[in-house]
């Protein structure tokens, strides 16, 4: 089982007081975002867990994916093993609850995996005892969560937005970052009430206005170089920019994902922990994975709509379903959307991104329904041609998509004179069947076309 386990984003940050036992009362908007760890679980005799991608993880006694594992386990009595593996992307220290979505993604991944049909509140109980962002990434969505992170109501969210996440130094000890917040003289509070109704009506001036994360200003003494961060996003065009958590990841919020992309890049230079993601709904997702020795298969993701929408502009490699341009990043992205919810039937189309094995989109293959059944579709970014990556993603995708739909023949059809496409096709096994003018692509010309058979 291979999960993915998201970051998440403080819209909003506040402390509202203080438990004799220590604890702090917070009042938090908090939104998962596509940056994501990856949690691979199998079955074995007893639980252990590996880590890889960060030389910055505690020891593997103390990460909260082990602690996780082992709570379940006690809370149900269930004695089986699990060989957990954690490929780490969300930074480690950033404030972006990244061990928290580790134990998320392993409390609801074993649930499934020991066959041991707990609810979510249940799981949620559970993961409070391992941290007090544990509950919000099990349950995922747009959530205003006060106390010590045990009461979540979930918020309306009218949009995705693009970001770009910046951690610009080391973490932070929370501990150190919440002392000095009460060695504060005043306190800049968020508009709590303001930034939800920003969020829910998708209005973004609203939203720069209100936000706010009464830790920044004294995590920004211990770390200069957070306030840095967050002055070069809005020199950027973020529309508001933010601490995190207590940091000492920021991110910048964008109107447009072309805005964001650019930033992206030009932040990079500056900064190499910078990524460019979006907030979504889900906390743990189990995706579609079909893997290669050098690619990634997997479902859309929103967060890919401009990569989409530059593609569209060129007519030389424009191959997304239904082979129109798309104007806009949004506009691809409503295209994508309405995709994906054809994932869970067989009416298609099937549309999965094609992404190196470090998570760079490169492209996407496809399975659109034509008169004549089902027809394999796929295009690479022109800087990745010639490397043969077509045709190793068509050979994976196609025992995946033709068990998954029960298919016996899949159709291809190319431009006779398209001798890659040709090559990609016969290469994969795809048998002529015919070849002279017909219509492609709302057009008489001279084409190719083969059979795949199981």
């Amino acid at each position: 089982m291979r999960l993915q386990a998201r970051a998440k984003i403080n819209w909003s940050l506040d402390i509202t007081g203080q438990r004799e036992d220590g604890y702090h009362l917070m009042d938090m908007l908090m939104q998962p975002v596509t940056l994501h760890d990856i949690v691979t679980l199998e079955s074995a005799e007893e639980i252990s867990l590996t880590t890889s991608g960060s030389p910055l993880l505690p020891p593997s006694e103390e990460h909260l994916a082990l602690r996780a594992a082992r709570a379940l386990a006690k809370h149900t009595g269930c004695t089986r093993g699990a060989a957990i593996h954690v490929e780490k992307h969300i930074p480690v220290g950033a404030g972006m609850g990244g061990g928290s979505a580790d134990a998320a993604a392993v409390l609801c991944g074993l649930n499934r995996l020991w066959e041991l049909g707990l609810s979510q509140e249940e799981l949620e109980r559970i993961g409070l005892t391992l941290g007090a962002d544990v509950p919000f990434c099990l349950r995922g969505g747009l959530t205003r969560t006060t106390g010590v992170g045990e009461r979540m109501e979930p918020l309306p969210c009218s949009r995705t937005w693009p970001l770009v996440v910046i951690q610009p130094c080391e973490g932070l000890s929370t501990g150190a970052v919440f002392k000095a917040y009460h060695q504060q003289e005043t306190v800049l509070r968020p508009a709590t009430d303001e930034a939800a109704r920003a969020l829910e009506t998708g209005d973004l001036p609203l939203l720069a206005k209100s936000l706010g994360n009464v830790l920044q200003p004294v995590s920004g003494q211990m770390r200069p170089e957070i306030d840095e961060a967050i002055r070069a996003l809005r020199a950027q065009g973020a529309a508001v920019a933010l601490m995190t958590g207590s940091g000492s990841a920021v991110f910048g919020v964008f109107a447009e994902d072309a805005k964001a992309c650019s930033a992206c890049e030009t932040l990079r230079q500056r900064w190499e922990r910078t990524w460019l993601c979006s907030t979504c709904h889900e906390s743990v997702t189990e995706p579609a994975w079909i893997e290669t020795p050098r690619l990634i298969i997997t479902g859309f993701d929103p967060s890919m709509a401009y990569a989409v929408h530059q593609a569209s502009l060129d007519e030389d490699v424009r191959r997304f379903l239904p082979d129109e341009v798309f104007p806009t990043a949004d506009i691809a992205r409503a295209v994508i959307t309405e995709l994906a919810e054809c994932y869970g039937g067989t009416e298609g189309p099937f549309v999965h991104p094609i992404l190196l094995r470090d998570g760079s989109y490169i492209g996407y293959v496809q399975l659109p329904s034509v008169p004549e059944g089902w027809e394999i579709g796929y295009h690479i970014a022109k800087e990745h041609t010639g490397r043969g990556y077509a045709s190793e993603a068509v050979q994976a995708f196609l025992p995946y998509i033709m068990d998954k739909l029960r298919l016996k023949e899949v159709h291809g059809v190319c431009h006779r004179d398209n001798v890659a496409s040709r090559r990609v096709m016969e290469k994969c096994g795809f048998v002529p069947v015919f070849e002279g003018e017909a219509m492609y692509h709302g057009n008489m010309c001279p084409v190719w076309q083969g059979v795949f058979r199981k």
